[in-house]
């Protein structure tokens, strides 16, 4: 999805002409809608029903391929077109130390190697917060993505939209597993779609002033999710079944190279 690159770098220095035609409610509309595949991801796997352990690992598997593959042809190539290799190392490292220092606090509360219904725990609400700040730098993608003529914007939405869906599956089945209530995960996914919305609010307002904050924001965002593929989803999905985790882990490379694809 490169489009989006694209679409930050075509603005220029002509972005304040573009922003007072700027479909301010269209753009937020679309983030809601993009933000609310967590949910829906998320309400899949409560339909499916009690979580066995195969199904565990191709969907730790498959959320670790798909988040590598956003990480690999959309953050930082995005984050390399905004800025430069220093800002980007920057904000990448920024992002996986962030990652490590909350996944650190977590381990305080729901220490490794206890109960498993503790780890499941830990791992929930970790994913649930890099999902997060995944998020918020996705909707100054759309914001970005609106504010140039042409489809990029809906296109932007619909791709994050696509990529949330197995996201919302990452956040539900360890906390499923921990034996979290239903409603309490649908509250839970339901936050974590809110920062998609809110960055794009942020990004309406701070794209005319900062690009290079923008792609700092995405290789944080990288750093992010790269620290949760390696270090939370396929270590987990390899004691679960290491053949369906590197299966599942396939496939979401699959559908990412795909999406790409598609919506350029």
């Amino acid at each position: 999805m490169q489009g989006r690159a694209k679409g930050f770098l075509v603005m220029g220095p002509n972005i304040s002409s573009v922003w007072g035609d700027l479909p301010m409610n269209t753009a937020i509309i679309s983030s809601l809608l993009a933000g609310f595949g967590t949910t829906i991801g998320a309400a899949v796997v409560l339909f499916w029903g009690r979580t066995m352990q195969r199904e565990l690992a191709f969907f730790l598997g498959c959320a670790g391929g798909i988040m590598l593959g956003i990480v690999f042809l959309d953050l930082i190539p995005s984050a390399l077109q905004q800025g430069n290799y220093l800002s980007t190392a920057v904000g990448v490292l920024s992002g996986i130390a962030l990652l490590r220092a909350l996944d650190a606090a977590l381990g305080v509360f729901f220490p490794q190697g206890s109960m498993m219904e503790e780890n499941f725990l830990r791992m929930g609400y970790l994913i649930a917060i890099g999902i997060a700040l995944h998020d918020l730098p996705e909707g100054f993608a759309i914001a970005a993505g609106y504010a140039v003529p042409g489809q990029l914007g809906l296109a932007i939405a619909l791709a994050i939209g696509l990529h949330n869906l197995p996201e919302g599956m990452a956040v539900a089945v360890p906390l499923h597993m921990a034996g979290v209530s239903p409603w309490s995960i649908i509250g839970i996914t339901l936050l974590v779609s809110l920062f998609t919305p809110l960055g794009t609010l942020i990004g309406l307002f701070l794209i005319s002033f900062s690009q290079d904050f923008i792609g700092l924001l995405l290789a944080m965002a990288g750093g992010a999710m790269l620290y949760l593929v390696v270090a939370e989803f396929l270590p987990e999905g390899k004691r679960h079944g290491l053949f369906l985790t590197t299966g599942g882990f396939l496939v979401g490379l699959l559908v990412t190279y795909v999406i790409h694809r598609v919506l350029p």
